[in-house]
């Protein structure tokens, strides 16, 4: 439910665009100030969590996301459009913190906890998708964020009827694996790879919401609902290659795929833009997805182990996720009103090719200093 809030704007970007009047900057602003309200509570989110508990984090997000969707739904003017989504990113931030920091407690294995998530926003994305493509079609585009309303109704009585445990301590999950909780992590400084690579890989994320919908629609004239289609094969690839990409970091680590993924993504980018129909988008969309969801897991996770796989792990990978969000979307915006519709993909192809080379240097240097196995 909480990931399918996330997408289901996604197919009605140009309709919502169209209804308010809004230029490229102002469309790709729908995408960055609800990113700007997930950053700006990315961390008081994760003290919340910690003190508070997952299910009174929830039920307090549920119910501000509840407020932001019907704000949203009511908006007659981009300005407060604008104005509820920053309310909506506030609402995910504590909703995403509730979930992610439960499930990296419970599940502190390379690669598990992140393919659990994924599994899940995979599955809520496909929701979104579907919803918000048959919704804008058969109604006005404000009945997507009723939708959301309604889920954060949804939201707030699930995790009223959860049992409730106050603090870190008292968590059950804590007690299962001295792993959960691992105060031997590397300092700040050696955290700014990692935390680079997350950054060039959301902010992809975040330019393809924007990028693709739009130039799908200035393109090929592709609909709202034929544009929830398209993005419902890269969920499929995400859910598929989700499982996929968890195993192959617990057997090769994660430093070892995100090169690959990253590779994979650019090629299909540059791919898509010489494409004759929206049909022939789908064989390059499927392998983008799986690349761009292994190295996003990878990525994630490589993090979360360095940082400790606690509160202040969760709290940096969420924060350089959600200023990548931020960033890209909006400079997507700018570019597509100064330079066309074609230009945003090809440069974040390029951004994913410097990825790569960053990734190598990452994965070589986890390889050296990898404890040698000493035979029994």
């Amino acid at each position: 439910m909480t990931f399918g809030s996330v997408d289901i704007i996604t197919p009605a970007l140009p309709t919502v665009r169209d209804a308010l009047g809004m230029n490229g900057t102002t469309a790709g602003l729908i995408i960055s100030l609800f990113f700007i309200g997930r950053l700006i509570m990315s961390v008081p989110a994760g003290i919340m969590v910690d003190r508070l508990g997952a299910p009174v984090t929830a039920a307090i997000g549920g119910l501000v996301m509840l407020i932001g969707s019907t704000l949203a739904a009511l908006a007659l003017s981009d300005v407060v459009l604008l104005a509820a989504r920053v309310v909506q990113g506030l609402a995910l931030a504590m909703l995403i913190s509730s979930f992610m920091l439960s499930v990296v407690r419970a599940r502190p294995g390379r690669g598990v906890a992140l393919m659990i998530i994924n599994v899940g926003a995979g599955l809520g994305t496909v929701c979104g998708l579907v919803a918000s493509g048959l919704l804008t079609s058969a109604f006005e585009w404000n009945a997507v964020f009723w939708a959301v309303a309604f889920l954060s109704v949804v939201i707030v009585v699930v995790a009223l009827i959860t049992p409730r445990r106050r603090g870190f301590a008292t968590h059950p999950a804590n007690t299962l694996d001295p792993a959960i909780i691992d105060q031997d992590h590397a300092p700040l400084r050696t955290l700014f790879a990692p935390m680079g690579l997350n950054l060039i890989i959301q902010g992809a994320y975040g330019v393809f919401q924007v990028a693709f919908p739009l130039y799908a629609a200035w393109r090929f004239d592709a609909s709202g609902s034929e544009i929830g289609t398209l993005l419902l094969v890269t969920t499929f690839a995400h859910i598929g290659c989700s499982v996929l990409t968890g195993r192959l970091i617990a057997r090769h680590g994660a430093a070892i795929v995100i090169p690959f993924g990253m590779a994979i993504g650019a090629v299909c980018l540059t791919g898509m833009l010489f494409m004759p129909s929206p049909i022939w988008l789908v064989p390059w969309l499927a392998p983008y997805a799986g690349g761009m969801v292994a190295c996003n897991i990878a990525a994630q996770d490589l993090l979360l182990g360095m940082a400790g796989r606690g509160p202040r792990a969760v709290t940096l990978a969420r924060f350089s996720t959600d200023l990548a969000q931020v960033i890209g979307p909006f400079l997507v915006g700018v570019i597509i009103d100064l330079a066309g519709y074609r230009v945003p993909i090809g440069i974040m192809a390029g951004l994913l090719v410097l990825g790569v080379a960053m990734a190598v240097r990452v994965a070589l240097h986890d390889a050296r200093t990898a404890p040698i196995p000493i035979p029994a």
